[in-house]
């Protein structure tokens, strides 16, 4: 099945940016091109030479986004009672304003989400199977749909609810298991429910000693660890500290959110081990700016305070993990790789006062030292490789899906000024073959 606006970029010279490295230091040179697109994958790069009429390229092209840590069902306010009750007593109103925020969250270049479990459990895994069922139904592939663009949504991968035991943070909300028996009968309902990921949350809230105490053992996450291998699953968790860092470490954790208490020997053994850190600093940002604005008590402030700091220099720390090894790589920050290779873009989308169709965490990610070449690496070739899908998505390249980010300047080349707007500068955006932003030079043809 044709694609017409698809079919408008023949011809048209771009400019494709990818942030896959073969040798952990250099990246894939840029070369410009012309698409070709058929259904949801491109079928066909066809290297080809600037005019003399022309200048640059119509446009840069990058794979689009992946942000590894969000949360469709919950809308970005203070309460997850609040959350909870619309899943439970109004599932439909939920998807509904679930959908509105995806196809926003698309429009700004967002085309995958890792959704990393809803608040609760009733409802939840069949309001998430929706919205991915949404997806497909809107995919070109699908016969059914009239191909006019609309409602295009990110692809999503989740994990229908989340687990911890009894004690955990934010236990009352999750589904807390004691045995082990307990914990297969729970990854199993996940697994047949359509889960993809398995989303744990290890620890306490931050206690008066600033420690997050683990409360999952060794038992139960080596067994979620092997219940993932044998089912194609990935393991997600929430370690803030030191300790939970460690199990992690231990068990080969997929991917950990936050981790603010990493010390630089886990940093170091967190990446030669591929495990992936999802630094979430916009939701860090988020919770402080809220509590200060609220003038929250005396013991939310301690903990914001001390989450956002530590969130920071994290991030500081791993935006400059290699700068004294890699210094000679580049004269400038545009092509540098001094960051730690395994940081994802993971925003906390939808938690305690965090927007979905946010690039704000890019931009943090920019001002805390990150080069714009890493945090583009971070956004689209890291998520893939997360997931397991480094040869469907996260690249500009043939029979990988179509899902592109249309720039109209080099994104690698904005100023940090400029990245605090930087959606302002896509021209389009394309998911699965699908348009969900339409550049202007075809918006004549919608």
């Amino acid at each position: 099945m044709s694609n017409t606006h698809t079919d408008k970029l023949k011809g048209i010279p771009v400019e494709i940016l990818n942030f896959d490295t073969t040798n952990g230091t250099k990246y894939t040179p840029s070369i410009t091109a012309t698409l070709n697109i058929d259904n949801s994958v491109i079928r066909e790069i066809s290297q080809t030479k600037i005019s003399s009429t022309q200048h640059t390229p119509a446009y840069f092209v990058t794979p689009g986004f992946i942000n590894a840590h969000a949360h469709w069902l919950m809308l970005g306010g203070s309460s997850l009672r609040e959350a909870v009750d619309l899943i439970e007593k109004n599932p439909e109103e939920m998807k509904q304003r679930a959908l509105i925020n995806a196809q926003k969250t698309a429009q700004m270049g967002i085309t995958t989400v890792c959704d990393k479990g809803p608040p609760g459990r009733k409802n939840a895994p069949q309001i998430l199977n929706q919205i991915k069922e949404y997806f497909h139904e809107n995919n070109p592939n699908n016969p059914n749909n009239d191909n006019n663009g609309r409602n295009v949504i990110p692809r999503t991968f989740a994990s229908h609810w989340t687990i911890s035991c009894p004690g955990g943070f934010a236990d009352v909300f999750l589904q807390a298991v004691s045995t082990k028996q307990e914990l297969l009968s729970k990854l199993e309902e996940l697994r047949t429910s359509g889960s993809e990921l398995i989303k744990f949350i290890l620890e306490t809230e931050l206690d008066a000693n600033y420690e997050y105490k683990v409360v999952v053992s060794d038992e139960l996450l080596s067994a979620a660890v092997d219940f993932a291998r044998t089912h194609n699953m990935r393991v997600s968790a929430h370690a803030k500290g030191t300790l939970g860092i460690d199990a992690c470490l231990r068990h080969g954790i997929a991917g950990i959110e936050h981790a603010l208490q990493a010390t630089n020997a886990q940093i170091a053994l967190l990446e030669e081990r591929n495990i992936f850190v999802g630094l979430t600093l916009e939701g860090f940002e988020c919770r402080i700016k809220h509590a200060v604005e609220n003038r929250e008590d005396t013991n939310t402030m301690r903990v914001v305070e001390y989450e956002w700091a530590a969130a920071t220099r994290l991030a500081t720390k791993l935006a400059h993990f290699h700068s004294d090894e890699r210094n000679s790589n580049s004269t400038n920050g545009t092509n540098s790789t001094n960051s730690a290779s395994n940081v994802l873009f993971a925003s906390d989308a939808g938690s305690h006062s965090t927007p979905h169709a946010s690039l704000r965490e890019l931009m943090l990610m920019r001002k805390f030292g990150f080069s714009p070449t890493d945090i583009f690496r971070a956004a689209t070739w890291n998520g893939a490789r997360f997931l397991n899908q480094q040869n469907n998505i996260g690249k500009v390249a043939q029979g990988y899906q179509a899902d592109l980010i249309f720039w109209n300047t080099n994104p690698l080349l904005l100023s940090e000024l400029e990245w605090e707007r930087l959606n302002k500068h896509i021209a389009g955006v394309m998911v699965g073959g699908r348009w969900a932003k339409l550049p202007s030079h075809l918006s004549s043809h919608y």
